[in-house]
């Protein structure tokens, strides 16, 4: 098990947000139940009450389940609790192109924004989150992972020590002494001699 280094989840915002929608939808409701040409059909006012306040507990159970974890060598995207809306992206650090996020003036001042990951040069597709708590600690954290990989991948050349001529020659010597036999000198001379002149 890698172990998880941050998780990024909703800004409390959009719960507060989710709350005073549906505060003023009912309350708008159950004003509308008490006029009077209305009063016959109460019951159905309250069960449409009831209908806006079941969807607002969905709503918040799917923005509950919605996580960005970043591992040492993975950033997983997680989402959804139903089984038919639950979802699960699992991309690799090397599969990760950059993380960037987008703010505005309340996004910066609150602490959140928009996250976008683009995957790996010549693919086309990015995933994006929306009011994402602390964007650039995560997107920063990604990038970093990002560039950690990539200079893991960069292996500087092996520099050898000498010139094929300088091996040649000590190739010669072995044969003349008699260490090696003529047909192990010509092999191990073709080898000299095709990687000296291999682009």
């Amino acid at each position: 098990m890698e172990s998880i280094e941050l998780i990024g989840k909703k800004h409390r915002i959009v719960y507060i947000e989710l709350l005073v929608r549906t505060g003023v939808l009912v309350a708008l409701l159950l004003v509308l139940r008490t006029v009077r040409d209305i009063r016959p059909y109460s019951q159905w006012i309250l069960a449409l009450v009831a209908i806006v306040l079941l969807r607002a507990a969905f709503m918040w159970m799917r923005l509950r389940s919605i996580a960005w974890v970043v591992t040492a060598e993975a950033v997983d995207l997680n989402g959804g609790w139903l089984p038919w809306t639950k979802y699960q992206s699992h991309l690799p650090i090397d599969t990760i192109f950059e993380a960037y996020s987008g703010i505005g003036f309340w996004a910066k001042l609150l602490n959140y924004g928009h996250c976008t990951i683009r995957r790996t040069e010549g693919t086309t597709s990015s995933l994006s989150e929306t009011f994402l708590a602390r964007p650039r600690e995560l997107t920063g954290l990604i990038n970093q992972k990002v560039k950690q990989y990539r200079k893991r991948q960069e292996r500087p050349a092996v520099a050898r020590s000498g010139s094929d001529v300088d091996e040649l020659k000590d190739l010669a010597s072995l044969k003349a002494n008699g260490s090696i036999s003529g047909a192990e000198y010509e092999t191990m001379k073709q080898r000299i001699i095709t990687r000296a002149t291999a682009p």
